[in-house]
């Protein structure tokens, strides 16, 4: 088997010459019991004082933190993928002993927080297509934004980053696949992209809920780079 990130893999599949030779599985990060289990299985072979996978968050882990369990509120700050989630509970982890700490702490879950968010925001320039645009300078300009954005807002931001017009699409395509960005289809409804198709299909139910009106189409900033970049958000 070969295993390939996403983005490289739609750039290849275009020169694809047979479609029926051409077998593949898109491999999904959103079952978030499969993201848990990656960790507690891990921790449960390093540590054998712990009775069960499932222990280590209550071991090392604060209890609760903004009304979330420290797990969910990983979870809900954290790019779905195993990689994303290692390093922000290993960061965590790095904190806590910098610190002196028998386990991790509220406090040192905001710093990982900051840390992991940062890696974020500069790790999705390496995925960006639009080579023209640095993608890590052009988020620093949405810096405490409002967690929803506007079609209208998004071009302000980019005006300012002294972005041309006529990439403006193709960037906001780009940033809704790489996550930056959740698509709004419903009244509170918005929706995760994480390839050219998903992209084309959440744009058409875009379309039809605007009657094709642009100015009214509604982003979401998500979760992974609030803390970095200041984002201000309701919950």
């Amino acid at each position: 088997a070969l295993y390939l990130r996403t983005d490289i893999f739609y750039k290849i599949l275009p020169a694809k010459y047979e479609d029926d030779k051409l077998g593949f599985y898109k491999i999904e990060w959103s079952d978030e019991e499969m993201l848990v289990r990656v960790i507690e299985e891990r921790a449960f072979e390093s540590d054998k004082d712990l009775k069960s996978p499932s222990e280590f968050w209550t071991k090392y882990f604060p209890e609760s933190i903004e009304m979330k369990s420290s797990l969910d509120y990983i979870l809900s700050r954290c790019v779905k993928k195993p990689r994303d989630l290692i390093f922000f509970i290993q960061k965590c982890i790095r904190v806590a002993v910098d610190r002196g700490h028998s386990h991790v702490t509220v406090a040192d879950i905001k710093v990982a927080e900051r840390s992991y968010s940062e890696n974020v925001v500069s790790s999705i320039s390496w995925e960006n297509e639009v080579r023209s645009v640095s993608l890590k300078e052009l988020l620093i300009f949405f810096v405490q934004s409002q967690e929803k954005v506007s079609f209208k807002e998004i071009l302000e931001k980019f005006k300012e980053a002294a972005v041309p017009r006529e990439l403006a699409d193709s960037l906001i395509r780009e940033l809704c696949i790489l996550g930056f960005f959740e698509i709004q289809i419903a009244d509170e409804e918005f929706r995760t992209v994480g390839d050219p198709t998903e992209f084309k299909i959440a744009d058409l139910l875009v379309k039809r809920r605007t009657n094709g009106d642009r100015s009214k189409t509604v982003y979401r900033i998500t979760e992974p780079f609030w803390a970095y970049l200041e984002i201000q958000h309701s919950c």
